[in-house]
């Protein structure tokens, strides 16, 4: 499952910000049992104790290339030491490798350039998928951030929340548009869909995003019908 459970906002006062550094951040408050703890925010390289090199730095010497802090983060996605996160402004996906100590941008393959970028996942052998709603596809990178293929079908309308499947060998593609998932190989054959327009059971209306969790089921947010559905992973309904 993703790693970014921890998602959450924090309002903060003056007080606050100039408080002691051994002051934890948590949700919920006392004397309810901390769940949620306050790590650290992400702006920049620099936040995750990440250092330019050498030719880096000469690099942006030489071309004038600036730092792009994030502007408008939209997905968010984590495995072992990456942080992986697409920017809807600069339509861009940005990898922070902690382990590396670099940070990988990929603005698209050579042929077109992402237009709203959304969601990421990886595969176990470190492929990269990255949704485009606009684009109506999914494109596929290697684990160096080399451009492999583009996953796109008939079916697929608006491309929105990525999955992979407890087993490893599929992909799930929730389609805003449609309101349907579309399941496929990691290669990009197209399998079937689940759901369809509707309030009831297993029917959609907007999705956006999803999970897998180690057990194979789904959890959907059926976003405009303001619930969680809970599949499993043929897609039949279990709970919401």
């Amino acid at each position: 499952m993703k790693n970014f459970i921890y998602i959450l906002i924090f309002i903060v006062s003056l007080d606050a910000l100039y408080a002691k550094d051994t002051q934890k951040l948590v949700w919920p408050s006392p004397p309810d049992e901390p769940r949620i703890e306050y790590v650290v925010s992400i702006k920049d390289y620099k936040d995750l104790g990440i250092e330019k090199g050498f030719f880096s730095k000469a690099f942006d010497f030489l071309f004038g290339e600036e730092d792009k802090p994030l502007a408008s983060p939209f997905g968010a996605y984590a495995d072992k030491e990456r942080v992986y996160v697409t920017d809807v402004s600069y339509k861009m996906l940005y990898i922070f490798d902690k382990k590396k100590e670099k940070v990988i941008t990929i603005e698209g393959s050579k042929k077109e350039n992402f237009l709203y970028p959304i969601d990421i996942v990886t595969d176990k052998n470190g492929n990269i998928y990255v949704s485009d709603s606009v684009r109506a596809k999914v494109f596929v990178f290697d684990e160096d951030g080399d451009f492999v293929r583009n996953i796109s079908f008939r079916e697929l309308q608006r491309p929105v929340g990525l999955a992979i499947s407890a087993d490893g060998e599929k992909l799930y593609i929730v389609d805003a548009l449609s309101s349907q998932i579309h399941v496929t190989t990691l290669d990009g054959k197209y399998l079937n869909s689940i759901g369809k327009v509707g309030d009831g059971d297993a029917e959609f209306n907007r999705p956006t995003f999803m999970d897998v969790g180690s057990d194979g089921r789904l959890y959907v947010s059926d976003s405009m019908n303001h619930r969680i559905q809970i599949l499993d992973k043929e897609g039949n309904f279990i709970n919401k």
